[in-house]
């Protein structure tokens, strides 16, 4: 349908065709947010005795922002059609609408607009298609509670904020103590007994003085002792497996093929590499890759 024949069909409506209904079927699903073509296919539909004019109905009163406007749609009577060109073979109703169709029409849309009336009530919209405003009406006790603890709220904020400045300061003011090793200068008790040690100590002669000088060089120099490292004993010795060419499975690493190979030894790179691909599986494809590639 073109316009020329949409304007034809809307001049002379409610007076139109079959093949004109099923017309304006197609163009109002092309074009659903039309209220005009679904008031005019609903009608149509109706008149001609097409299947789903029942479910046009109900979509046009839901896409209508007048009610009045579908029901003079719905119920407007057909007009004397003796002087206007019918197309051949189609059946032009007689003029009138049955007074039963017309009740049953208005009964239709009185329960759509009943059904319209709930799904806004429940999901809180109004005819203008904007969302219910829901206003709690509250005495004039409830608003003073209210003011009021928003203002006692305002006060515990200000607080928490001064609290939270006064503890920034007085953080700021307090010196910084170096920390070595996790632990301050001043909680490690060598130190402490060295200090108070220091302090009895009375420099008799010159050797006297030249211990304590070398005590004090140390603590400006070393103001905390590490803890001593594990033994080496129980850690394995990369050196004596390197002369005899034997790895064991706890040796085995990716830095051990970096060494053989720097020490141009391949064929125990990639014995190594084999080892890994036995400790590492999930990383096999790329030990197979390095041992392909030093075969090359």
């Amino acid at each position: 349908m073109n316009k020329v024949d949409l304007i034809s069909l809307i001049q002379r409506f409610p007076s139109s065709t079959q093949d004109e209904a099923r017309q304006l079927l197609t163009l109002r699903n092309q074009y659903p947010f039309s209220q005009v073509l679904q008031g005019l296919a609903a009608r149509a539909c109706s008149d001609h005795g097409i299947q789903e004019h029942a479910v046009l109905l109900q979509e046009a009163a839901i896409h209508s922002t007048d009610r009045s406007v579908l029901k003079e749609i719905m119920t407007r009577r057909i007009a004397d059609t003796d002087n206007q060109p019918v197309a051949e073979n189609t059946i032009v109703k007689q003029s009138g609408t049955s007074p039963d169709f017309a009740d049953e029409v208005v009964e239709d849309l009185e329960k759509l607009k009943h059904a319209k009336e709930t799904f806004e009530a429940l999901f809180g919209v109004d005819n203008t298609g904007k969302p219910f405003v829901i206003r709690e009406r509250k005495s004039e006790k409830g608003k003073r509670e209210l003011l009021k603890s928003k203002r006692q709220r305002i006060v515990e904020l200000a607080k928490g904020l001064s609290a939270a400045e006064k503890t920034i300061e007085s953080d700021a003011d307090k010196p910084i103590t170096k920390k070595t090793a996790g632990k301050t200068q001043l909680t490690d008790p060598l130190i402490e007994a060295i200090k108070t040690s220091r302090k009895k100590i009375k420099p008799e002669n010159e050797k006297t003085k030249e211990q304590i000088e070398i005590i004090n060089q140390f603590i400006k120099t070393k103001p905390v002792i590490s803890p001593a490292t594990g033994t080496t004993e129980d850690q394995p010795d990369m050196s004596e497996s390197l002369r005899s060419g034997e790895f064991s499975d706890h040796i085995v690493s990716e830095t051990l093929v970096e060494i053989l190979l720097k020490q141009g030894k391949k064929d125990k790179a990639i014995e190594v590499l084999k080892k890994l691909i036995w400790k590492f599986p999930q990383k096999k494809t790329y030990f197979a890759a390095r041992i392909d590639e030093l075969k090359k």
